[in-house]
Formats: C-alpha cells, structure tokens, sequence
C-alpha cells in the first residue's frame, strides 16, 4: 500500500494536468500527500529553512517589480509558489521515509519516468494517435509527428530531458537494468536533437568520468547509445539547421536513406544567426535590466526569461538558491550505502543542465524537472544523515 499511493502521489507531482488552465493538480498532490505524513513530526533543518524563506524573498521581490511596472505574470508567480509547494512536501516525505533504502527511493523516480518514456515510444512508432488523446495531460499545443512525442510533458526538449535523467539514474543504480536503460535511450532519441546531443554527452562524462568498477556489459550499453544518439543528433542537426555547424557536413558524404528522409521532415528547419536575433534580448531600461520588468514570456532561453522578468540581480538570486542547494548535497557527509562518486555524478549531471540547458529552455524551478531535482537530492541527503545518526546509536 505504501508504494502504491506514493506512486500515485509521484505521478500527480511530476505529470498532474492543469485543470481550466491554471489548476495546478501537482499542487493539489502535495497538499493531500502533506496531509497524510503532516500528523509525523519531522525537524526543518536550517539549511532547508534558509531555502523555503529564500523561495519567500524571491515572491516578494516580484511582486515589488510587479506593483512598479503594474503588471503580474500568472505563470512566473504560479511556478515559483509551485515549487515552494514541492520543496516543502518532499522534504517532509523524505523526512517521514528516512529508513528507505536510497535504491528503493530510485526505483521510485525510475518506474515513474518509464512510464513516460514508454508512452514516448508506443505515440512515436505505432500508435502515433495516441498523441492527440495525451493533449488532455500534457497541453501539447502543436500538430503530431511521427517518430517524435512528447509522452506525458507539453515539449519536445524537457521529455527528452526527462528521458535523460532516467539514463542517469539507471547508470548510477548498484544492479544495472540494460532492458530500462534502452527504454529511456529509445524514448530520448523520439524526442528532439537537443536532446540527442544531451544524451550522447552525458553518456561520454559518465564513460570518461565515472565507470570505474562496471561490467563489460554496461560499458557496452553506454557507449552504444552514445555513438549512436551522438551520431544521429549531429546529422539531424546538419540537415535542418544552419549557422550551428560547418555547411555541409552531412551532405558532403552522400548519406540518405527512405527513414532519414522521413525523419528530418519531422523536425523544423532552424537558422541560429535568425533565432540568436530573435530570442535573445533584453530589457531596454538599466532599472529594468537590473530588476526586470515582470514579463516571463515571448522569450525561450532561460537566462533571458528569467532577466526579463526579475532582472539581473533577480537571475543571480534565483542562481545562488540553486548553488545552496548542491552546497548542502556535496558537503553532506556520504553512506557506505551508495558510492560517493555516482551522487557526484547525479550532482554534476544536474547543475551541467541548470547552467548550459538554460541557453536553450527555461529549467529553473520548471515543473516536472524541478520536484525530481529535489527528490534525487534529499534522498541522497537523508540517506547520508541516517547513516551519520546509526552510526551514532552504534557508539
């Protein structure tokens, strides 16, 4: 029963619709699940405190900005009161699960995740209606394309990136699962290029960085995919866009085929010079590039969204929240219980996409992302402070 209805909760927190828009059910999911482990006493650290009152400060500074420029961004408000929602109940949910193994807590990420990168699969390759029945959970606003979904999230690049952090936390897992693995592989190359290119370097990092100790069989597993997603990402990318890699490229070596053909009509011919024009700009004013001018929209970068509406100073706040966080998880002290260097791995992995995936999408406090973050963080840190408490009992 236990893992039934955290399942359940699991599912609403990372892929709840929004019911007439605004209703956030992920929201609704953290109250009831709140509700249920709020009768158990469980201590705020100070570490966690300091981040809640920070989540506050950066509402307040908004709303300042807001009432200046006499405007108010829905959507910028409701993502941050979202996220300080998710904060505040998966902690108390790791609190109130502090004796669960961390295995048992990945397997819980991992079998939520596979259903999406299921359902990725399935609407890409032979059920490819199936799509337009998901746009009831997922918004997705734009017409279907074979070969490509977006399973259970409204875009291309976050359910690809969704995928991708499936591949990372099936790697780091003790007993490697090569049929998982190549769900989330499969289902990463359904989804876009940027997420190819993703997938093939986070693959490279963790062969260069961190295989010490695994089998033949997973090495082999990692660097298959990784030739693979790396290879077709570059190709996809020569061919449909221009001014991001040498001219030419693909074409020069006369390579084609019916399903490359196929596959490249699937997705949108892009010029960077003409995109970099177009989405990256800035507030006009100095006041309003310091403090921003409340807008969150018409802009896809992260970084450019986030100085548009609160501003550079508000950018570096929002940064240095983020900094804290991973202070916490490295400094923790580490268990027995998993090898320290595949926590770095999942750490080093996430603040990589935080820092160079928000010159593509927007990734700070973005739904879905944000709560697993949270998730795979405080289960690493309370797995280390219930050993640090054993240990204490045993002397």
């Amino acid at each position: 029963m236990k893992s039934i209805w955290i399942y359940i909760y699991l599912f609403f927190l990372l892929f709840g619709p929004k019911l007439w828009t605004y209703v956030d059910t992920s929201i609704l999911a953290n109250f009831i699940a709140f509700y249920f482990i709020g009768g158990h006493k469980f201590k705020i650290d100070s570490h966690v405190l300091l981040l809640l009152m920070w989540f506050v400060f950066l509402i307040l500074c908004y709303m300042g900005v807001a009432i200046y420029y006499e405007t108010i961004d829905v959507v910028f408000v409701g993502r941050l009161v979202r996220s300080m929602c998710s904060f505040v109940c998966i902690y108390a949910l790791c609190c109130h699960y502090s004796n669960v193994h961390i295995e048992t807590k990945i397997d819980w990420i991992i079998n939520i995740l596979l259903l999406h990168a299921v359902i990725v699969i399935i609407s890409a390759l032979f059920f490819v209606d199936l799509q337009e029945y998901l746009r009831v959970i997922n918004d997705f606003a734009t017409h279907v394309r074979k070969y490509r979904s977006t399973g259970l999230m409204a875009g291309y690049d976050i359910s690809g990136l969704i995928c991708n952090i499936g591949v990372i936390l099936v790697l780091v897992k003790t007993k490697f699962n090569a049929v998982k693995f190549f769900i989330f592989v499969v289902a990463a190359l359904l989804t876009s290029r940027f997420s190819m290119i993703s997938l093939s370097m986070i693959l490279l990092f963790y062969f260069l960085s961190y295989r010490k100790g695994d089998s033949v069989l997973k090495s082999f597993c990692v660097v298959v995919p990784l030739i693979v997603a790396g290879g077709l990402g570059i190709i996809i990318l020569s061919l449909t866009s221009s001014g991001l890699l040498p001219k030419g490229l693909i074409s020069s070596l006369n390579f084609s085929s019916n399903f490359l053909d196929t596959l490249i009509w699937t997705y949108a011919n892009s010029d960077f010079k003409q995109t970099t024009e177009r989405y990256f700009f800035f507030p006009e004013t100095f006041l309003s590039l310091l403090f921003g001018a409340g807008s969150y929209v018409g802009t896809d970068p992260g970084y450019v969204r986030m100085i548009n509406c609160i501003g550079i100073l508000g950018l570096l706040s929002v940064m240095l929240w983020h900094a804290y966080l991973f202070y916490i998880f490295f400094s923790t002290r580490q268990s027995r219980y998993f090898r320290k260097e595949k926590s770095q791995f999942i750490g080093f992995t996430l603040i990589a996409v935080l820092v160079f995936l928000n010159f593509k999408n927007s990734y700070f406090f973005t739904g879905t992302f944000f709560e697993i973050m949270i998730f795979i963080l405080f289960s690493y840190i309370f797995e280390s402070d219930r050993y640090k408490v054993e240990t204490q009992y045993r002397g």
